[in-house]
């Protein structure tokens, strides 16, 4: 679902003239995304392969160590997660006119009539 997002949210900003303004912030929002998924593969999947297959009688000494290493994993997965949410909500805000007084373009104009 991540993926569709960001694929519809930077081809959609393909096709507009103000792409200059916004398409850093699509990158950054889709490098985000990226960096969310490898941080899952290489760190948080492990980990939850590790712990499955821990009983109470084999849990080992330096537990505490693998649950942290677990626990910063979902830390920075939340952190990339929401950068790149909010780098490509702003990227339609910044996009989206606000008002009339902004000049529309002729091949657009017919997608802002209601």
């Amino acid at each position: 679902m991540v993926s569709i997002t960001v694929q519809l949210n930077f081809d959609y900003a393909l096709s507009f003239r103000f792409f200059l303004l916004w398409q850093p912030l699509v990158e950054t929002g889709a490098r985000s995304q990226l960096a969310f998924f490898v941080v899952f593969l290489v760190f948080t999947e492990p980990m939850n392969r590790e712990i499955f297959q821990w009983s109470p009688q084999s849990v080992p000494a330096n537990w505490f160590q693998v649950r942290n290493q677990w626990e910063y994993s979902h830390v920075a997965r939340f952190v990339f997660q929401l950068l790149g949410l909010c780098a490509l909500q702003v990227s339609l805000l910044v996009e989206t006119p606000i008002g009339l007084h902004h000049s529309v373009t002729p091949e657009v104009a017919p997608l802002t009539k209601r």
